[in-house]
């Protein structure tokens, strides 16, 4: 039985690696590109919400450090980080290891 391959996502190990985060928060992890043009890069995802209407996913995510100057101001960027936070979060949820905090409504 063949298995299919999505070449287009970006997948750990290859594309990103998941590293540790800062000391304070031993529960927190950031995200090393390891390849193509924002090789270096690290970022570290902070909220993310899911709209479950349009079925969207909006996140808030910091730069640690990258050998890119003004890297926030590529456009391409953001859906780079995300198409990676997406792979994160099906892996992290395929490996039963997602763990959600649900806003409460006030």
């Amino acid at each position: 039985m063949s298995k299919l391959i999505d070449i287009n996502k970006y997948s750990e190990g290859v594309h990103y690696e998941l590293i540790p985060g800062s000391d304070d928060d031993s529960q927190s992890w950031n995200v090393r590109i390891l390849e193509g043009y924002y090789v270096e890069t690290v970022i570290e995802y902070g909220k993310i919400k899911i709209n479950h209407e349009n079925e969207s996913l909006s996140f808030d995510f910091k730069i640690i450090s990258s050998p890119i100057e003004e890297i926030k101001s590529h456009p391409e960027f953001i859906n780079y980080v995300g198409s990676i936070l997406s792979d994160v979060l099906f892996k992290a949820s395929a490996e039963g290891n997602l763990q959600t905090n649900p806003i409460k409504e006030s």
